[in-house]
């Protein structure tokens, strides 16, 4: 198809010198111009530009469904974990821990106030998640499942990661044989390993120890 460009060689882009920039001022404003751009929209694309943007979008869609997997890594002592963010309500700052008189149960630490509603706040570290010394909590997350809402202190949190089945490596014996039974895999997150956490056992653990 052939598209005329005398807007290009005499017209606003070109010399100047078509008569009809008297009336029209610019090409923009010319029949000529419009009709061009509409024959161009118009057109047929060429099978190679077809057969490209169709490969282009097909990866597209096929690295989207292997990166299907979204967690919030977090970090508690020099442990890394991938807290699926299926079971993350919200993110916030540590709040204060109101302790609850004559209750020995590790895992709950207190509670504390979110949005004026009291949540209890649970420790995953009592989980096997985190063996310092002396933990330093300066994060909060939310976490939900089967309508009940925790709050559970973390060290950091530091970013939303997307990540695939493909991408999880196994949890070397060393690990497997620890405390903690819920790190189910590790994928790569900026230059580290991360930890990912089994969510449903996860939740089923702390609705275990809190019934």
């Amino acid at each position: 198809m052939t598209v005329e460009r005398c807007w290009a060689t005499i017209g606003t882009w070109g010399d100047g010198s078509c008569p009809v920039l008297t009336t029209a001022v610019h090409c923009r404003n010319c029949d000529v111009f419009a009709r061009s751009g509409r024959q161009l929209l118009d057109r047929i694309p060429a099978l190679e530009y077809l057969n490209t943007w169709t490969s282009v979008l097909a990866e597209a869609r096929k690295d989207k469904a292997n990166r299907e997997r979204i967690a919030l890594v977090v970090s508690l002592g020099d442990a890394y974990y991938a807290l699926p963010i299926a079971i993350c309500r919200e993110a916030m700052d540590a709040q204060p821990i109101r302790r609850l008189p004559r209750r020995s149960d590790v895992v709950v630490l207190g509670l504390v106030g979110i949005r004026g509603e009291l949540r209890v706040c649970v420790s995953l570290a009592a989980l096997g998640l985190d063996d310092s010394r002396e933990p330093t909590y300066r994060k909060m997350v939310v976490l939900e499942h089967d309508g009940r809402e925790w709050a559970a202190p973390v060290g950091e949190i530091h970013a939303v990661h997307r990540y695939g089945d493909s991408d999880i490596e196994p949890v070397p014996l060393t690990l497997s044989q620890s405390p903690n039974p819920y790190t189910v895999g590790l994928v790569r997150w900026a230059d580290r390993m991360v930890g990912v956490l089994d969510d449903e056992m996860l939740m089923s653990a702390l609705a275990r120890r809190l019934a």
